[in-house]
């Protein structure tokens, strides 16, 4: 159990192909790739949850429109978590490291009756500060304690109907949702609070029938949190304005205090045809509802037109219809599916005014637009071998448009123009295999080299709402991945990718000094990985049954990328370097671990408040520490 390092506890981005959200989520509905956990779609603001307790995870690429519509206009990350069996587990895991941290983790899962199952698992972690705050009488900041807990429940009463019922809920409270520094500077700001709770549930009913397959997913999804920010960072501020740093310390009207509450309600129906079936069809209706409420309180004298009180509420509606059939033909397999969205978007704000020049003392807006989106796929297969495929592939996605939570034209008493709806047409020609060979045959343990390479060219036009229509155009994505068998229990993991990702359409008048020709924000055109892993049986120490050595190694690189659609300056390389060493028997195992060896200073994100004055948002440094667990 390893920690987790300068996340912010607000909102997560992921950027699939070199497609994403440029900057920040303006409303729920702004994400462009969902997170999805047992079949439910995770609300815009609270899809940075704690993970644990997990069946298997998949990143789909490209436009999902077909199957998961809105929100999956670049791809889709599905979480399937473990169900509980009939096969007892009971354990718990402790590790504690320097720099305040620990965690514990713990599973109880099982029968409880004839044909009922049930888990129960439960994860807390804290960590000390890790950014050097030097003003004076101020803490430090990035302290954080997040605790969370997962049941579920499983009724099997016959091998054609299965129930399973979900529910989870986390607290995460820590001094800031992010921490922001100039680059090479530590802090010096007051340390703001940030309090978020997650809860949810979920119900999953699926029944067998002789043609085909009914599933029905239910889910409900609480979001709530609280969080202040000191606007005016000392160092930054200097650099803005000349003044020194003690200067903002005085100056107790440069906050922001929010209150954000989210709850979404989702269904899906589905019929899907058998496994055994030649031909692979599905079909359903999806509806959700989402309603996101904001108390914003703003006080400063440098951004103006922030400064105010704000109450905005955002109800979102989303219907629609699909329908997907797969087709093979003896070595050729064909696909092609259609998704029609109906989504309605309502936006009630009220401002109030600070009596700043240039301001409106009072502003209302109640505003409602509606969206029809079609979205769909076709896509042709070649497979010369088993191991091996060449494919074409058309993807469509879509996403409504809708209202900004900011609501930044509220001082000026403008209403907010809803941010116009966004097409996705992904065209993609590559290939796909897999070689294995056996170096050493005839060995009693497994050695040899198994890979996987798929290369592709893929153009992705994406006009982006956030952007007033910026173009974003990919091309030329390779990916690689191989595990080799050493023998004598190590095994060398690698995996590269490249994606070139630009911007090749701004239109005029545009203010965010996007260009033509600049590379798409927050995307490393390479990636590399590397593990060497270590798993052995020794058999010698007299441990008992189970007895196990297993340890990895591990290294993490991503190259510069630019920080903005400007291309303002480039965020650093970065380099991780992760190890772990244990040893276990069935009935516990104690293990070493060290993240972040190389104690580097990652930049996750950043900003250029002036041409000189740059600001990033970092993660924490190196952890050292010792972990164990004990099964029951």
């Amino acid at each position: 159990m390893l920690p987790t390092f300068g996340d912010s506890g607000s909102s997560a981005q992921p950027i699939v192909r070199g497609v994403g959200v440029l900057q920040s989520v303006l409303s729920p509905d702004n994400a462009t790739v969902p997170t999805i956990i047992d079949g439910v779609p995770l609300t815009g603001f609270g899809s940075a949850i704690e993970l644990f307790i997990l069946e298997k995870v998949e990143v789909l690429r490209g436009p999902q429109g077909t199957a998961f519509g809105r929100h999956s206009t670049a791809g889709a990350i599905i979480i399937t978590t473990a169900k509980p069996d009939a096969v007892p587990e009971r354990s718990v895991t402790f590790a504690a490291g320097d720099d305040g941290y620990w965690a514990a983790r713990g599973v109880l899962s099982g029968q409880i009756a004839e044909d009922v199952f049930g888990r129960f698992a439960f994860s807390y972690r804290q960590h000390g500060a890790y950014v050097d705050n030097e003003q004076q009488f101020a803490d430090d900041i990035g302290e954080s304690q997040v605790g969370a807990a997962r049941g579920t429940l499983r009724f099997a009463p016959n091998g054609a109907t299965e129930v399973t019922l979900g529910a989870n809920y986390e607290n995460d409270d820590r001094d800031t949702s992010s921490v922001v520094q100039l680059r090479d500077r530590n802090t010096f700001q007051d340390t703001p609070p940030f309090q978020r709770t997650l809860a949810g549930t979920t119900a999953n009913v699926t029944h067998e029938a002789e043609r085909f397959t009914f599933h029905s997913v239910t889910g409900y999804q609480y979001y709530d949190a609280e969080f202040s920010s000191d606007i005016t960072d000392g160092y930054v501020f200097e650099g803005v304005t000349g003044f020194p740093p003690e200067f903002f310390i005085e100056i107790r009207d440069e906050f922001s205090d929010d209150i954000e509450t989210e709850m979404q309600l989702y269904q899906g129906l589905h019929l899907i045809s058998p496994e055994a079936s030649a031909i692979g069809r599905a079909t359903g209706v999806v509806a959700s509802l989402n309603d996101f409420s904001g108390s914003h309180s703003v006080r400063s004298n440098f951004f103006v037109t922030s400064s105010g009180d704000r109450e905005i509420d955002l109800k979102n509606q989303s219907y629609a219809v699909f329908g997907d059939v797969y087709v093979p033909v003896g070595a050729w397999e064909c696909g092609l599916g259609a998704r029609y969205s109906y989504e309605i978007r309502e936006f009630d704000g009220t401002y109030i005014g600070t009596g700043l020049p240039d301001t409106v003392p009072v502003f209302v807006q109640d505003d409602r637009e509606t969206y029809g989106l079609f979205s769909g796929r076709a896509s042709i297969g070649y497979k010369p071998t088993e191991e091996s495929l060449v494919y074409a592939s058309y993807n469509r996605g879509a996403k409504a448009g809708g209202f900004s939570r900011s609501w930044n034209n509220a001082a000026l008493g403008v209403p907010e123009e809803p941010y116009p709806q966004t097409t996705v047409d992904a065209f993609e020609i590559g290939a796909k295999g897999e070689l294995m060979g056996d170096r050493q045959p005839g060995r009693p343990r497994p050695s040899g080299t198994k890979s996987k390479m798929s290369r592709s060219s893929h153009w992705t036009p994406t006009p982006s709402p956030s952007w007033s229509k910026v173009w974003i155009f990919g091309r030329a994505a390779l990916s690689w991945k191989a595990r080799h068998c050493l023998g004598r229990g190590f095994s060398l993991s690698a995996a590269l990718g490249y994606t070139d990702a630009e911007i090749t359409g701004v239109p005029a008048g545009n203010s965010s000094g996007a260009e033509k020709g600049n590379d798409v924000p927050n995307v490393p055109k390479l990636t590399v990985s590397l593990s060497l892993d270590y798993r052995n049986n020794p058999g010698i120490l007299g441990l008992g049954l189970g007895e196990e050595i297993a340890g990895f190694i591990g290294y993490r690189y991503q190259s510069e990328r630019p920080v903005d659609v400007a291309n303002s300056f480039d965020l650093n390389a970065t380099h991780l370097i992760d190890a772990q060493l244990g040893l276990s028997t069935e009935s516990w195992r104690v293990y070493a671990f060290v993240e972040n060896l190389l104690d580097e200073t990652i930049e996750q994100q950043g900003a250029a408040i002036t041409p000189s004055v740059q600001s990033v948002l970092t993660s924490r440094g190196r952890t050292v520490g010792l972990g164990a667990q004990f099964v029951f």
